[in-house]
């Protein structure tokens, strides 16, 4: 923005000068102004990020990270009450084992093959649960679809749950048909129909 603004106000007439400058003037204000709000509301000292971040396997050994994994299933529930001890002396071993380091590679590639490994069940499927919550207006929309199956009675639904009704629900969408419509029993009708 710098020389483009120079330019202009080298090539423009004393009140367009003015103009320009005032101009800056603003866009620098709402930008620090921004900058601050941003600073205020983003939950950046949030103990779930906190908490998330200490997956990244580069913390893995670390006296914090160790400490953040142990507290995980209070704030994300991937793990059940009864797995709760296995989990913890999972976490001791998954922080004391020889794994490779991470090259240049996304966390969730690192994790996948740890996963497959079967080494770690428990931190595993934590990592994942972490690791698949997305954000956006694609899955903001995906939970609208999926708010008529989510009562009282189902508000924990598995990873693997949500993803089958969603694709369920998709491929209806795409299809434009209804859950009735494609259930209809109206193909036994005409069997019954032909043997007449």
């Amino acid at each position: 923005m710098g020389d483009g603004v120079k330019r202009l106000s080298t090539s423009t007439s004393k009140s367009r000068l003015d103009v320009v400058k005032q101009f800056q003037k603003n866009i620098l204000k709402a930008y620090v102004e921004r900058s601050r709000t941003l600073q205020k509301e983003m939950p950046l000292d949030n103990l779930l990020l906190q908490s998330a971040s200490a997956i990244d396997p580069v913390c893995r050994k670390h006296s914090l990270s160790l400490t953040l994994m142990k507290g995980l299933p209070d704030l994300v529930t991937a793990i059940s009450v009864a797995e709760r001890d296995a989990y913890v002396l999972e976490v001791h071993k998954y922080h004391t084992a020889s794994l490779r380091q991470p090259q240049q590679e996304p966390v969730d590639n690192w994790w996948m093959e740890v996963k497959n490994s079967r080494q770690f069940p428990l931190v595993s499927n934590m990592a994942c649960a972490i690791l698949t919550c997305f954000h956006g207006p694609k899955v903001e929309s995906s939970f609208s679809i999926i708010n008529s199956v989510v009562i009282s009675e189902t508000n924990r639904l598995s990873v693997e749950s949500f993803d089958a009704i969603q694709t369920v629900k998709y491929e209806l969408m795409s299809e434009k048909k209804s859950a009735v419509q494609l259930h209809k029993k109206g193909y036994l009708k005409k069997k019954k129909e032909k043997k007449s």
